[in-house]
């Protein structure tokens, strides 16, 4: 029962409740004594009584953001468009996944603040779409149009971000006389629903653009230090080796491929 952990219900078996009956009979002094008043919100709503308000639906987005620290700094220019164009296909992946489409992209770029000997820059820029869109493609455009703006060379940038703003349901979407044909807007969706459902079957980036980089950028986040992750990654899954020995799949594909 929400509310009753294993001292509460400790103190109720040796009092002889065992059930939700039982407890909702008790004295209402003892139990706001004994469980405080979190415990008497319990046994009054089991009463009928209502305590705790029903929450309300979630307040709908209003941006989604995508924004990572290098794992070095970046003064080359073609290194930091990578860097957006990737944060703003994560950001597409996000709005898609909420059923929403934005109206506006903001990139911005930052330079280590805590590094007083260098140059220091904050860039910003924030590009307006024809209409509200998901598309992967539209939305990369509109990002890279705005890293030019933000972009100052002779800087270090430590940092840079895609955030969509003017977000709307893309269900309910107000009709305009600057919206595709009805056949292209299918298209592009149909073909954002086979990037996303072929990302989400064999893992992300497994399908993507050309404009997307491969791995290991000079720009991408240092993870020497990351946790495993058993439980979200298969790659990772600890394997007991021919020798006794646990390593993850990965090490012993690694084991494997050395060993032949």
């Amino acid at each position: 029962m929400w509310g009753i952990g294993p001292r509460h219900a400790r103190r109720l078996l040796a009092r002889g409740v065992r059930t939700a009956l039982d407890f909702s009979r008790l004295p209402q002094d003892w139990v706001r004594k004994e469980m405080t008043v979190v415990g008497l919100q319990t046994q009054l709503e089991l009463g009928g009584i209502s305590c705790l308000a029903l929450s309300s639906a979630p307040a709908p987005r209003r941006s989604v953001l995508c924004s990572r620290s290098f794992g070095q700094l970046v003064e080359d220019k073609e290194h930091l468009r990578e860097a957006v164009c990737a944060y703003a296909v994560r950001a597409a992946e996000k709005l898609r996944a909420a059923d929403l489409e934005t109206l506006a992209v903001q990139v911005f770029t930052l330079t280590p603040r805590h590094r007083e000997e260098l140059p220091q820059h904050q860039g910003q820029a924030t590009v307006t779409l024809p209409g509200p869109t998901n598309f992967t493609p539209e939305i990369i455009a509109a990002a890279l149009a705005g890293l030019d703006q933000a972009f100052r060379p002779g800087f270090a940038y430590q940092k840079a971000g895609v955030l969509l703003l003017g977000l709307s349901p893309a269900t309910a979407r107000q009709a305009s006389l600057l919206d595709l044909p009805p056949e292209e807007r299918q298209r592009r969706r149909a073909l954002m629903d086979v990037l996303d459902a072929v990302n989400r079957r064999h893992g992300r980036g497994a399908l993507r653009l050309a404009i997307s980089s491969a791995p290991e950028r000079p720009w991408h986040m240092r993870q020497h230090r990351r946790s495993p992750r058993y439980t979200t990654s298969w790659d990772e899954l600890p394997r007991i080796g021919a020798h006794g020995q646990a390593g993850t799949r990965a090490g012993a594909e690694e084991e494997n491929a050395a060993g032949a």
